[in-house]
């Protein structure tokens, strides 16, 4: 077993690995305040804090000590910590992602001249595992539609994409999830993609071909409402209003706690 980092699996780099230590759910924050004179403690929520994943490598025997300290540098390169956090995929979870990063330094252990041992504390501060593979869920034609979410067990932060031409600025499309109503009001021309990123709350419209941003869209939002999907069925309602629906495009980015 190991581990796959930026890309790269553990036993290209020579490691056996294995996690030591696999958290069920992330640290956690209580928001709890306590009154004078009053029994318990008023419970204002939780958030949940950054994950911690340990992890122990063995480095398999070279044919000398140089050799060794030739692995010891390409191991070194390949983790610095200074490229920022980057996509972590555990040989024992294949279908989801931690954006990680080293947490502590790396101190090796010689069980011989050319061989050893060490242990790997990896942070990620987003403690949120995510589809490799993510659901992507297009919508052909305005009315209801449920979107059946079947990968991750969170509440999930999507990214809506909608071809539309609107030519007035009195158009709009309503796309209603859950409940919540994004109203999409102004102009879109053929060739254009309103997006709408739930997670960064951005949008924008971008070149349907290349997607190249060609203008900031927060303005031609109704409302600033972001909505979210439940992990199973999500009903989503399109409707439009002088204006001609093409598409709607929602990536999942179905996520695990």
């Amino acid at each position: 077993m190991g581990f796959s980092f930026q890309g790269i699996h553990s036993k290209e780099k020579k490691l056996k690995a294995r996690i030591t230590g696999y958290p069920m759910l992330p640290a956690f924050r209580n928001n709890t305040e306590s009154i004078p004179g009053r029994s318990g403690i008023l419970d204002f929520g939780m958030e949940y804090s950054e994950r911690i994943i340990p992890v122990e490598c063995s480095v398999f025997p070279e044919q000398d000590f140089s050799a060794l300290v030739h692995r010891i540098d390409e191991i070194n390169g390949w983790l610095n910590p200074y490229r920022g956090v980057q996509p972590l995929i555990f040989d024992e979870y294949p279908d989801r992602y931690f954006m990680a990063r080293l947490n502590t330094e790396i101190s090796m252990e010689r069980v011989s001249r050319t061989a050893g041992t060490f242990s790997l504390e990896f942070i990620c501060p987003d403690p949120f595992g995510y589809a490799v593979e993510d659901e992507v869920f297009s919508i052909a034609a305005d009315g209801k539609t449920t979107v059946n979410r079947q990968k991750g067990n969170l509440i999930s932060e999507p990214i809506f994409e909608l071809k539309a031409i609107m030519d007035s600025t009195s158009s709009y499309v309503d796309i209603e999830v859950n409940g919540e109503l994004v109203r999409v009001k102004g102009k879109l021309a053929e060739g254009e993609t309103f997006v709408l990123d739930t997670a960064k709350l951005t949008a924008k419209v971008v070149d349907s071909n290349t997607g190249v941003t060609l203008r900031n869209a927060l303005s031609q939002l109704d409302e600033l409402v972001f909505p979210e999907l439940n992990p199973g069925g999500n009903e989503v309602l399109v409707s439009v209003s002088g204006a001609t629906f093409t598409e709607l495009t929602i990536q999942g980015r179905s996520r695990w706690v």
